[in-house]
């Protein structure tokens, strides 16, 4: 290998070659270059081209882009020999000997390096045990030479170096320092998978495991040993075996029962605990599976004994917040129905409300708690639950329900409740609905069927529901909004503003929403503004309120004591009766 010396436009190549016997008159030089190189104006081949190196020679390298040139002297210092040129005859890494002299103790065994003499290099592999490769080693070797790296004298068994990296090793002839050979020392460092115990991936897939909304892959903590998963399934559980599959180094067992990937198969409630032995049987580490099933159909139910999972009736959640948790698990998956079914009862929301936001979900109470279908309900209406937001104290939760902000078009239902004890600065205490997304326009529908909204008050606009039809984030375009709300009931609802049950609007003027009311009931309903039951406002499309009861509902500025529209499109009132209502009952 020649020493290159580089200098603005020109430069200098010294080498020295040592040969045996008659001088050769010629040789062929290995180069590389991004340009053309060339000697007196003949374009030079690597390792091809020959020169009479008596004498220095002028090697020209001009840039295949721009044209500049470089000349180079390049001077071959030939030496004759009677020496051998030297070499390292052998290289390896023995583990610790003894107590008295420890080297490589993370080393599992004892390797010998692969020595190519022809190319100067030295492979060798050092297998160890532990998490983390002992880059620093001691290596020991042999030589017909001095051995030196960086121009440090090695000694064999004793010179530590760090392997992270190739390292050049130079042996020195030593009755003739000027002949030497220069190898290129490669380690690679290779786990010892007989002395590792470690569960590395565990999974449960689709095709082990049907109505699985997808393949799941557990969280695996190796510091605590914590596995832990959730999974979505399309059908109700309760009692659902499943099969994992899982990767590791070593054997794993299960309460002293060695377990195969995609052989076990067991229900999860309960935690699995696992451990991995190494194949010699030296370490071990312990694990704890813990995997949560979340079906499309979640149950609630206020006296249930069982897990508290929300699985079946006799583990039914206790409480109406975990089963909404739930239910919003499956929100980047719209097509799936998911159904939250609540015995009767009395449940309290959270202070903050039950916030809903996957579409295609139903609310569904009427529930005795023992129904295997919505169809098996028997009078659902004299079995509703009791969605209460009386915290005690007189405290009162500032919201209900709050519905709505998908990025997916959808179903929002909510079917044989009552909602009561709600009282918020803001609008809809009893329930918010807020059409909104983030992906583009979308279609939602909104359907209330036999609610009953009871002892509610809001700051604003809609004294118990607050219906608001806005755009997708950073657009203009108005979102698509259905409400459907029948045999549902309203008593004892104000408000500050408009609406003193109802309030349904739209973020753009005539936007794209359609209210359909059938059947419905508001008793002693009050409007601080407009809209003494009902208020529509900016622009709704298709009204169509039929066949309600109105009974001493009223604004305080006499407009719409029972309906106000403001700014609609087409309107259907009709078969409405109206009982203590002062004039005007409906105001346009």
């Amino acid at each position: 290998m020649a020493e290159i010396v580089n200098n603005g436009n020109t430069g200098t190549i010294n080498v020295t070659v040592f040969y045996e016997g008659t001088k050769p008159e010629e040789l062929k030089a290995s180069f590389i270059s991004p340009g053309t190189v060339t000697v007196n104006g003949v374009m030079q081949i690597s390792a091809y081209s020959a020169q009479n190196f008596s004498a220095p020679v002028q090697y020209t390298v001009t840039s295949r882009v721009g044209g500049n040139v470089r000349t180079y002297t390049v001077t071959v210092n030939l030496v004759q020999t009677s020496d051998p040129l030297p070499q390292i005859t052998y290289f390896g890494f023995i583990v610790n000997q003894s107590q008295w002299r420890p080297k490589n103790q993370l080393l599992v065994s004892n390797s010998t390096a692969m020595i190519d003499h022809n190319n100067r290099l030295i492979l060798i592999e050092a297998a160890y045990d532990g998490d983390t490769a002992p880059v620093n080693l001691i290596p020991d070797f042999s030589a017909t030479g001095t051995v030196t790296v960086n121009g440090v004298t090695q000694n064999s068994g004793v010179t530590s170096v760090n392997f992270s990296g190739p390292v050049g090793y130079t042996v020195s002839n030593t009755s003739n320092p000027t002949l030497k050979r220069e190898y290129r020392v490669e380690v690679k460092f290779v786990r010892a998978l007989s002395s590792v115990a470690e569960i590395e991936t565990f999974s449960f897939y689709v095709a082990d495991n049907p109505d699985l909304v997808e393949d799941v892959h557990a969280t695996v903590n190796h510091a605590t040993g914590a596995i832990t998963a959730t999974l979505l399934f399309q059908t109700p559980g309760g009692d659902r075996t499943l099969v994992p599959r899982w990767s590791a180094q070593g054997r794993v067992e299960s309460n002293g029962v060695t377990q195969t990937s995609g052989e076990l198969e067991r229900q999860f409630y309960t935690p699995l605990p696992l451990r991995a032995i190494s194949a010699d049987g030296i370490l071990q580490r312990n694990y704890t599976v813990t995997v949560k099933e979340v079906n499309s159909r979640i149950y609630v139910k206020h006296d249930a004994t069982g897990r508290n999972d929300g699985t079946n009736w006799e583990n039914a959640y206790r409480s109406p917040n975990d089963a909404v948790s739930d239910a919003n698990r499956f929100n980047n998956y719209p097509d799936i129905m998911k159904e939250v079914w609540i015995a009767e009862g009395t449940y309290t929301a959270n202070r903050g409300g039950l916030s809903l936001y996957a579409t295609n979900s139903y609310l569904i109470g009427g529930f005795i708690g023992n129904e295997a279908s919505v169809s098996a309900r028997v009078d659902p209406s004299s079995h509703r639950p009791v969605i209460s937001g009386d915290l005690g104290d007189g405290q009162r939760a500032g919201n209900i329900l709050i519905l709505g902000g998908s990025s997916y078009g959808g179903i929002f239902s909510i079917e044989d409740l009552v909602i009561t004890c709600a009282e918020d600065d803001g609008g809809g205490s009893g329930l918010v609905f807020n059409s909104y997304s983030y992906q583009g326009p979308i279609v939602v529908t909104l359907i209330m069927k036999g609610i009953d909204f009871i002892d509610i008050k809001s700051g604003l606009s809609g004294g118990a529901i607050s219906v608001f039809n806005g755009t997708y984030i950073g657009g203009s375009e108005s979102n698509n909004t259905d409400v459907i709300m029948i045999d549902c009931s309203f008593s004892n609802t104000q408000t500050g503003v408009r609406g003193g049950a109802c309030d349904f609007s739209n973020n753009i003027y005539r936007g794209n929403m359609t209210v359909t009311i059938n059947n419905c009931r508001f008793t002693n309903t009050k409007a601080y503004g407009y809209g003494g039951a009902i208020s529509f406002f900016n622009g709704i499309n298709n009204i169509t309120v039929t066949n309600c009861t109105f009974i001493n509902t009223s604004s305080s500025n006499n407009r719409g004591n029972a309906i106000s529209f403001q700014d609609c499109g087409s309107v259907t009132e009709s078969g409405n009766t109206f009982i203590d209502v002062p004039l005007p009952q409906v105001s346009y």
